[in-house]
């Protein structure tokens, strides 16, 4: 059972109230052009889009908030910038809120270091007619199908150009997406798939491609830090996730099923322990974008 210390937020009012009561902490980290009265309208409209917020611990509440305070992203879903996203604890038994970043958020932050002058992501669909081109000149042109229905998601790219000249593009397949969408921790406690790969799908496969993308492009060393927070937080929102260029661990699921496997195809008197895994990880992936620094 839940400690009695640890509480829910528990309704639009118990929301309100938390949010005023860190008016003079949001005032210390927002931007000028952000007040702590925007931050709770945001604050109740993620409740609003996702209501299983309200069943969220108050202390992850508040730091959600304050994490996307300091980054001076929205936190409401609505425009792709950021999300407060719930989260099963099973050791406190609870939900709990984290914020991750949206596409709309990760583009935010790459294009305030002055060093990007333009960048964006799309989906390609089945219909559409898209050419890609790596290399040392790299190239993409997509026109999107003006069908009713552009058939299945394909794939994502991000293209962005740096101010001086220079692109960097970045493709994703919808196999690769679809990988780090199972491997979302914000699931409810019976194990089901919930938050903003649930309600905003193409916003998470455009922030995917775009995490991956604004890694190689340069940015100044104040900014850098702002973007490597953001991705370290949208990274604490997946289960063992890794770039797939390098290979991705198997999920603890994986793992636990493995092992039941072996337990039963082998005896263990005189074996190898049957706690330890001894999988190796899934091989690499080719890698879809640019990579011209290395």
């Amino acid at each position: 059972m839940a400690s009695t210390a640890i509480q829910k937020i528990g309704n639009k009012n118990s929301l309100r109230a938390l949010i005023l009561d860190m008016k003079d902490s949001l005032a210390d980290v927002l931007p000028r052009h952000i007040t702590p009265e925007r931050v709770l309208k945001m604050a109740l409209v993620a409740a609003s889009r996702q209501p299983k917020l309200y069943e969220c611990t108050r202390e992850s509440i508040a730091k959600g908030v304050m994490d996307s305070a300091s980054l001076g992203l929205d936190c409401s879903g609505l425009l792709g910038s950021g999300y407060l996203v719930p989260y099963w604890n099973g050791k406190i038994r609870m939900l709990e809120a984290q914020f991750i970043p949206g596409y709309r958020g990760l583009i935010d932050l790459a294009r305030r270091s002055g060093q990007v002058s333009r960048i964006e992501a799309h989906l390609v669909h089945e219909n559409d007619d898209c050419e890609i081109e790596f290399g040392t000149d790299p190239k993409l042109i997509h026109k999107p199908s003006f069908k009713a229905d552009r058939g299945g998601v394909l794939g994502a790219y991000m293209v962005a150009e740096i101010v001086g000249g220079g692109k960097q593009v970045e493709f994703m397949p919808i196999a690769d997406l679809l990988k780090i969408k199972e491997r979302s921790k914000s699931r409810d406690k019976a194990g089901n798939l919930i938050g903003p790969w649930v309600t905003d799908e193409g916003e998470m496969m455009r922030k995917t491609v775009v995490r991956r993308g604004v890694k190689y492009l340069p940015l100044s060393p104040e900014r850098a830090n702002d973007l490597a927070r953001a991705i370290e937080l949208d990274n604490a929102s997946y289960v063992d996730i890794e770039d797939i260029a390098t290979g991705e661990p198997k999920t603890p699921e994986d793992r636990a099923a493995e092992l039941r496997e072996k337990k039963k195809t082998r005896p263990t008197a005189g074996g190898d322990d049957p706690g330890e895994d001894s999988g190796e990880p899934p091989a690499d992936s080719p890698r879809q974008g640019t990579l011209l620094e290395e």
